[in-house]
């Protein structure tokens, strides 16, 4: 059984020394580039009881951390993340810096909402577009929303050496149900299955997917096999279930 891992090249150099590290037998098509936006920024003046930063990706993260323009709304404002590498990241910072755990960017704002009040004001750094419209949430709920479009996602699946797949590469995998495809958003699955277009119908047949987060899950139910979501969104449980598949016989 191989796990086709998706990440984008940005992560590639660590996702692989975990899957090395846990002998996967491992297949690299990353679905996802990265496109750092770079803009000038301006926050308003905010209490620093008041002013709430919410991330749910680890690269809005680094982005910000390493943008000078952030330095004061950083130091100035409680900072709520759903994912644990985020917040040991931020933590080792020296920031007010919350984990929150949450399976979706939509519990984790119905989580921060529960402890928020009047006057609270939230910036949210993140991609250009999101599976969740969290700033359209808060607005409804009658809070000042910032968002800050850190980066965009460009959809691309390539080869690990970073080529076009041909059509005979795909219907390889599309034909085989020992392929296990692993997604980390919504962005991923819509690139994939847009690469693989004339090979829907085997999609759904023969391949299985593993995939975080409740949004990412809804993306794929219907063009897939066999839908798993991992109990919380962190990679590692990723390749656990994949290591529970590949034990049991039906998946071998």
């Amino acid at each position: 059984m191989t796990l086709v891992w998706t990440r984008s090249p940005y992560y590639w150099e660590e996702d692989k020394k975990n899957l090395d590290k846990e002998k996967i037998n491992y297949l690299y098509l990353p679905c996802l580039e990265y496109k750092i936006l770079k803009k000038k920024f301006s926050f308003p003046l905010v209490s620093p009881s008041k002013s709430k930063i919410i991330l749910t990706s680890f690269l809005a993260a680094k982005i910000i951390v390493n943008n000078s323009q952030f330095k004061r709304a950083l130091k100035n404002s409680q900072i709520f993340v759903m994912g644990k590498k985020t917040f040991d990241f931020l933590n080792k910072q020296d920031l007010n810096v919350h984990w929150v755990k949450s399976s979706s960017a939509s519990e984790l704002a119905q989580k921060i909402l529960e402890q928020s009040s009047s006057g609270d004001f939230f910036i949210l750094p993140g991609p250009l577009e999101r599976a969740f419209p969290m700033d359209v949430f808060f607005k409804e709920k009658g809070y000042d929303v910032c968002k800050i479009d850190c980066y965009q996602t460009v959809k691309k699946v390539r080869t690990s050496a970073f080529e076009i797949l041909d059509k005979g590469y795909q219907k390889k995998i599309a034909y085989d149900s020992n392929f296990v495809v692993s997604f980390g958003s919504p962005s991923a699955v819509q690139a994939f299955l847009s690469e693989f277009s004339l090979y829907l119908k085997e999609l759904r047949k023969n391949i299985s997917v593993i995939v975080l987060g409740e949004t990412t899950k809804k993306v794929c139910a219907t063009s897939f096999k066999e839908v798993f979501l991992t109990e919380e969104p962190k990679l590692e449980n990723i390749i656990k279930i994949y290591q529970s598949l590949s034990s049991n016989s039906n998946f071998s």
